[in-house]
């Protein structure tokens, strides 16, 4: 991961930004950050997706969160 100067942790990121960080595509981004089992994904490529969704300080929306599981997260 030696992409970090392009990319500052104290903006808000989304799946593109760790995507692009780990050098994966935005599927493989939402498959490791939902658990997906289903789909196989090496543990060295679910490794690098945490490390770069950690230090981009990614948090999924929880607004979007809602919409896919069809319960809000807020109140």
């Amino acid at each position: 991961m030696n992409q970090s100067d392009n990319f500052t942790p104290e903006e808000k990121s989304h799946e593109q930004d760790v995507a692009k960080f780990a050098g994966v595509s935005v599927a493989t981004v939402s498959y490791v950050i939902n658990g997906r089992t289903d789909q196989r994904i090496s543990e060295a490529t679910r490794k690098k997706v945490l490390q770069a969704a950690n230090y981009l300080n990614y948090s999924p929306n929880p607004y979007a969160v809602g919409l896919n599981t069809t319960r809000a997260q807020s109140i």
